[in-house]
């Protein structure tokens, strides 16, 4: 793991992918080194206010990475996403990174990754990063979001991933896709103990999707998770 550093970092691009979900990308003044599913630490320049923590959604780059896409939930006691969508293009942050320990291990089972929000963002790194190295490992995903509005990286997820499951928890009569949280798929799952798992999320979804495994065979050390 590379030891965490601090770095400056300019605004390239920044937008809403739904009405709760600020998506940024960020060139680095240097390369970082990270490991796919790290995150970083952001710091804000307001009074009172701590570096907040989020997780790259980008695959690393063999020679260093100098740019980083992040997304973040707004929250209606965070500045966070309103502070970052009032800079200009151009404008500069300070971050520390890269942190971390929630990455894909080497294994021959496959791997079952399980995301509600922008829990996703790691692991669509992940992904991202199997997709490039070409593995012949088998991935799936299950992701949960609340309704049609709340989707988001439905491409990027396709274009290095064919197994991915979105759940709405509060779908329209008219959406036919699969329904329901991501805990009640998982009680139907066959033959659980075959995968490894990697769970991010809020910390119910977290403490209840580790659960629900655990009782039904999985061994501990079978399942990875970072909250969000």
């Amino acid at each position: 793991m590379s030891t965490p550093e601090q770095y400056t970092a300019t605004i390239t691009a920044k937008k809403w992918l739904t009405e709760g979900v600020f998506f940024i990308s960020l060139e680095l003044n240097r390369p970082m080194h990270f490991k796919a599913g790290q995150f970083v630490m952001l710091d804000l320049p307001q009074p009172g206010e701590r570096p907040r923590p989020f997780s790259m959604a980008n695959a690393p780059e063999s020679g260093g990475s100098k740019t980083i896409e992040i997304c973040m939930k707004r929250y209606e006691t965070s500045v966070t996403a309103p502070y970052l969508d009032s800079l200009s293009l151009g404008a500069s942050v300070t971050l520390r990174g890269p942190f971390g320990f929630f990455i894909l291990r080497d294994s021959p089972r496959p791997a079952y990754f399980v995301a509600t929000g922008v829990g996703v963002a790691p692991i669509l790194g992940m992904l991202r990063d199997e997709h490039i190295k070409k593995t012949e490992r088998e991935m799936q995903l299950l992701f949960g979001v609340r309704d049609e509005a709340d989707r988001f990286f439905e491409n990027e997820l396709a274009a290095c991933l064919s197994n991915c499951t979105i759940t709405l928890s509060q779908p329209s009569l008219t959406w036919t896709g699969a329904r329901g949280r991501v805990t009640e798929h998982l009680n139907t799952l066959e033959n659980p103990e075959q995968y490894d798992f990697y769970l991010c999320g809020n910390p119910d979804m977290v403490k209840d999707t580790r659960a629900i495994l655990l009782a039904r065979g999985v061994p501990p050390a079978q399942v990875f998770f970072e909250i969000f």
